[in-house]
Formats: structure tokens, C-alpha cells, sequence
């Protein structure tokens, strides 16, 4: 995935997930929709995972489609949506995370973002702690919003031990206080 093709797009928090896919802003960006999405598929970009809720329409599937892209709507709201609720949704985002070639976004790359490949990481067997980039303030991780939901959805993942459960919470916190954003 060539993230630097990506960046000359004016997309902005894109950051590599994984080694994967990449995660950032919505590519559903007015008049130039068309042009960003063939840029983003020339860049690696295979399918968009779209976290949006209010502010989704069909118009950035219809374009993904009409590009060659996979398109997957999963929307994510953390005020809204219950743990169970938000659980149902993620075996599909789990499964699209496990490929290569995705595009993570909600509507600024940030909030949502964080906390979907926050659950991911706790609740799935990957090594690699992912980058939190929304939930910072004056260069300080804040993560009691990612926390709050992480532990919410503890009970429904029974099958991830309370010491894994803990050392991944120890590796996510110490990786994500040292972690500077560009």
C-alpha cells in the first residue's frame, strides 16, 4: 500500500494499519470522489470500510463499485450503539481487517477509527498494536473513551483469557503513550 500516494491525495490521518491497509478520513469527498477513489486503488487500496452512521449515504458504494473497489458498511456508533449491538458488527469488520488492501475510515480517520482497531487488537490474535491517532490531546493519549467501550464489550469475548486480556491492555496503553502522530 503506497501511503505517500495516498497523502498527495489531501487525505488526511492516513496511517498504515498492520502492515495491511491504511486508516483515514472519509473518501467520500464531494465533486472529486471519482478521482480520489481511482488514486486510492492505484495506491493498493482494495476495499473501504466505511465506520459512518448520519452522516452515510450510498453515493461513496455506488462510486467504489463503479471503480472496481469493495465497498463494506459497517456503522459504528459509540454514543448510540449498545455493546451487543456494536458486538453483532464485528466478525465482518474482524474478517475485513484480516486482509490486505483495506481502507479504514469514518468521517474524519479519527474517534471510531481508534476504537475499531482498538477492539481488534483486544479481541483478536494480532501482534501489532494499532496507532491511536483520534483519541490524543496536547500530545497525550486519551483513553478513556476507547477504554470505556473496550471493557464493555469484555463479557461478550469470553474466549480471550483475563491475562491476555491484561497484557494486551498493558502493550496497547505502553505503545499508545509513546506513539506521536505525524
Amino acid at each position: 500500500m503506497d501511503i505517500a500516494k495516498l497523502s498527495e491525495l489531501g487525505i488526511r490521518n492516513v496511517y498504515s494499519v498492520f502492515g495491511r491497509g491504511v486508516r483515514g478520513e472519509t473518501l467520500a469527498r464531494g465533486c472529486h470522489m471519482g478521482q480520489t477513489l481511482e488514486s486510492a486503488k492505484a495506491a493498493g487500496v482494495k476495499t473501504i470500510i466505511d465506520l459512518r452512521t448520519a452522516d452515510h449515504n450510498d453515493k461513496l458504494c455506488r462510486r467504489c463499485t463503479d471503480v472496481g473497489l469493495g465497498y463494506l458498511h459497517i456503522p459504528t456508533d459509540a454514543k448510540t450503539m449498545g455493546a451487543g449491538e456494536l458486538a453483532a458488527t464485528l466478525p465482518t469488520l474482524f474478517d475485513a481487517l484480516d486482509g490486505n488492501g483495506f481502507y479504514l475510515s469514518c468521517q474524519q480517520g479519527l474517534h471510531r477509527t481508534d476504537i475499531a482497531l482498538a477492539l481488534y487488537f483486544f479481541y483478536h490474535d494480532d501482534r501489532e498494536v494499532p496507532q491511536m491517532v483520534g483519541h490524543r490531546k496536547n500530545g497525550f493519549l486519551r483513553c478513556d473513551d476507547i477504554m470505556h467501550r473496550i471493557n464493555a464489550m469484555r463479557p461478550l469475548f469470553p474466549e480471550t483469557g483475563e491475562a491476555l486480556f491484561i497484557v494486551r491492555r498493558k502493550r496497547f496503553l505502553a505503545f499508545n503513550r509513546n506513539f506521536q502522530p505525524k
